[in-house]
């Protein structure tokens, strides 16, 4: 099933699957409260190594992906007083260093581009998280890897795919878009005219987002 024995490609289905995990992943952090920093620190962890994971296959020396991991990995460790002793369930990412490892080609491609999209959303949902508990320092250096030296890298990476909607062309230069007003994207919808203020978050619930099949 052309999945490539000799070299362990990756098949595309399991692109499809990650981005979908992401985009869950995205919509649940969103609603997740501000204080629970064990479920935070476990988001930012598994994209901290998704990113870490990306830069070992694309960049010879650690470049833009490489300072986005150190900084996701670093904003894991902050404690704060308060900590949920459990972190709850989330759609899971872990797997998507894997992911990014067993690819075979260090081509950026658009099935990339379509995880990127949603691994950087979450990176924004951790920065709204600071931003809006006052942890301004934190939210400003999130902010700076991501706008300074992610949104050069994105713009370099092909168009991503519409997961879900293949027939439906991905608005151009999505990534970039996305970097641009630091506010989550959905992939197949419009990109927002005007960025999102930080303060304003809707309380949507549990909306007709994307579910993890089981």
């Amino acid at each position: 099933s052309g999945t490539g024995p000799e070299n362990g490609i990756p098949p595309a289905e399991m692109w499809v699957e990650y981005t979908r995990n992401a985009t869950a992943l995205v919509e649940q952090l969103r609603t997740l409260p501000r204080d629970d920093h064990a479920t935070w620190a476990k988001a930012a962890r598994e994209v901290s190594g998704a990113f870490a994971a990306w830069s070992h296959r694309l960049e010879p020396t650690p470049g833009p992906l490489a300072a986005t991991a150190a900084e996701l990995s670093r904003t894991a460790q902050l404690r704060a007083p308060r900590e949920h002793s459990k972190p709850v369930a989330l759609p899971s990412i872990a797997g998507t260093a894997m992911l990014f490892m067993a690819a075979s080609s260090k081509n950026k491609t658009a099935a990339q581009s379509a995880l990127m999209l949603q691994l950087v959303n979450t990176a924004f949902a951790i920065h709204e998280m600071h931003q809006q508990s006052g942890r301004t320092r934190e939210a400003q250096r999130l902010r700076a890897v991501v706008t300074e030296q992610l949104k050069p890298f994105a713009a370099t990476m092909p168009r991503p795919v519409t997961v879900g909607a293949p027939e439906q062309a991905a608005a151009p230069n999505a990534v970039e878009l996305g970097l641009r007003g630091m506010a989550p994207i959905r992939p197949g919808s419009a990109v927002p005219t005007t960025p999102t203020p930080s303060k304003t978050r809707q309380h949507t619930g549990h909306d007709s987002g994307p579910v993890l099949d089981r």
